[in-house]
């Protein structure tokens, strides 16, 4: 079965690396889920790590419009990360929190050096930050990020977030049932794992759901959902104390929680 692959560094691997002559993203060949399961079947995996629920729609799609497959297998991810196009490089800019961020709704002063974005493109010659042409792109790159951190930290809340993650999801959700291919939506934590958000017992509900959110949330097929997210199915067995991903017998936990799934959806 020809299988695509979607997600963030729990389904591509924690380094971004871009390829030393074409200065595009590359996969990096790094261990995770996906390589258990590209030894069943015919996998292109085009996660990357950092990546955002906006990032991972947009690739997704722009995939599936030039490559027949028979399976899509996305891994949703945190819902602070976003990503813009830039009319300077004509380049998408991925932006990826490098640091907590808030979740509640209680305003704070923000330091005006305070950046928690970092950012990535797809084409390594537009991060060239010694590249003089690329001055006024870099700018305005950064002023974007610090923007993003206005948002965390003052103007959005975390139902803004939210819904704009659940529209993510429901587009990509009308898009594979548009073009009749069968997929399986799993996440990164409870944080985004949608079938969880309508439980007081699996998810925290001191963060509100408005009534739009539990409207948008009524109409995902979570049939077409893992029942756990991955950070729950790796059993926590990550690489050390200090960093949360996967190490390899996480990573085997996940692939035998996505088997399971993927054989029910696939009949």
């Amino acid at each position: 079965m020809k299988i695509l692959t979607n997600g963030c560094s729990f389904t591509g691997g924690s380094e971004v690396i871009h390829d030393s002559k074409t200065g595009k993203l590359v996969n990096n060949h790094q261990t995770t889920w996906v390589t258990h399961l590209a030894g069943q079947h015919d996998i292109k995996n085009i996660a990357i790590g950092g990546n955002s629920n906006n990032k991972i729609l947009r690739t997704t799609v722009e995939e599936l419009e030039h490559t027949e497959y028979d399976f899509v297998i996305v891994q949703w991810t945190a819902i602070h990360r976003t990503e813009r196009f830039s009319e300077y490089t004509n380049d998408w800019v991925n932006f990826c929190n490098t640091d907590g961020i808030r979740t509640d709704s209680q305003s704070v002063d923000i330091d005006k050096n305070v950046n928690l974005f970092g950012w990535h493109t797809d084409d390594f010659a537009n991060m060239d930050t010694d590249n003089p042409a690329l001055k006024t792109a870099i700018n305005n790159y950064d002023q974007m990020a610090k923007g993003l951190t206005t948002d965390a930290l003052i103007t959005k809340n975390i139902q803004d977030y939210r819904i704009e993650f659940f529209k993510n999801v429901l587009t990509l959700q009308h898009y594979l049932e548009r073009k009749n291919i069968k997929y399986l939506f799993s996440s990164m934590s409870f944080e985004n794992h949608c079938p969880n958000m309508l439980d007081a017992m699996l998810f925290d509900m001191k963060l509100k759901l408005l009534n739009l959110e539990r409207a948008l949330l009524k109409q995902m097929d979570f049939e077409k959902w893992s029942k756990m997210p991955m950070t729950r199915m790796m059993d926590g067995h990550f690489v050390s104390q200090d960093d949360g991903h996967p190490n390899e017998k996480g990573n085997k936990l996940i692939y035998n929680h996505i088997l399971k799934e993927l054989n029910k959806q696939n009949g």
